[in-house]
C-alpha cells in the first residue's frame, strides 16, 4: 500500500515519473536479457506464481552442416579429473566434440565420474544443435564449483553419442583437467 500524501500538481508528477521508470526498467531489463549472447533464445514472461522469469524457447531444433559443423570422434586419450585434491575421474573412455569454432570439448561417460562429487543444479541451458542442457556443481566439503559439470541427457539424433556422457569447464581454477595423450593416434588435437 502506498500512502501518498498530495500537495499538488507537483507530487502527482513525481509519482508519474516513479512508475513511468519502473516501467521502463522492466522493459529495459527485458530487452537486454533477450539480446544476450547466450546461444539460447530466451524471453520474459510471467511463471506460474506471477514473478517475471526466463522460459526457454526449446522448439528451434537444427542440424549440423556446412554452415555449423559438429564432430564426434572417440580417442585414445587419457583423462584425469581433480576437484579438491581428489579424483573424480579417471578414464581412457572418452568422447571429443569438435563443434564449429569452438575449442574441443571432453565427454566423460557419466559412470566414469565419482557421483558423490556431483550435485545436481536447476540451472538449465538449451542448444538448438544439441538440445536441452543440465548442470551439476562440484562439491566437497566447503569448496563447490558452480554448474562446473554438464550433460545432455536427452541429446537430439545428429549428436546421441553424447547421451549418458558429461563435459567439465576447463577453465576453473578448481578444478585440474589433464588430458594425457597415447601412443595410438588420436583424434583429440
Amino acid at each position: 500500500m502506498v500512502l501518498m500524501i498530495n500537495d499538488g500538481p507537483q507530487s502527482i508528477r513525481r509519482a508519474d515519473r516513479r512508475i513511468r521508470d519502473r516501467s521502463l526498467f522492466a522493459r529495459h531489463n527485458a530487452r537486454v536479457f533477450q539480446s544476450s549472447k547466450c546461444p539460447a533464445r530466451r524471453s520474459t514472461r510471467f511463471n506460474d506464481i506471477g514473478n517475471r522469469s526466463p522460459i526457454m524457447k526449446t522448439d528451434i531444433i537444427k542440424t549440423p552442416g556446412p554452415d555449423h559443423p559438429i564432430e564426434i570422434a572417440h580417442t585414445t586419450n587419457r583423462v584425469v579429473i581433480r576437484f579438491a585434491d581428489h579424483v573424480i575421474a579417471d578414464t581412457a573412455n572418452v568422447l571429443v566434440m569438435h563443434e564449429a569454432g569452438y575449442n574441443p570439448v571432453q565427454y566423460i561417460p557419466l559412470k566414469n565420474i565419482d557421483p558423490k562429487f556431483l550435485e545436481k543444479t536447476s540451472h538449465r541451458t538449451y542448444c538448438p544443435y544439441k538440445g536441452q542442457c543440465s548442470y551439476f556443481s562440484l562439491i566437497h566439503d566447503n569448496m563447490e564449483s558452480r554448474n562446473a559439470v554438464w550433460t545432455y541427457e536427452a541429446p537430439y539424433p545428429a549428436v546421441a553419442e553424447i547421451r549418458d556422457h558429461a563435459a567439465f569447464y576447463q577453465d576453473r581454477p578448481e578444478l585440474t583437467v589433464t588430458i594425457r595423450v597415447s601412443d595410438n593416434k588420436s583424434s583429440c588435437s
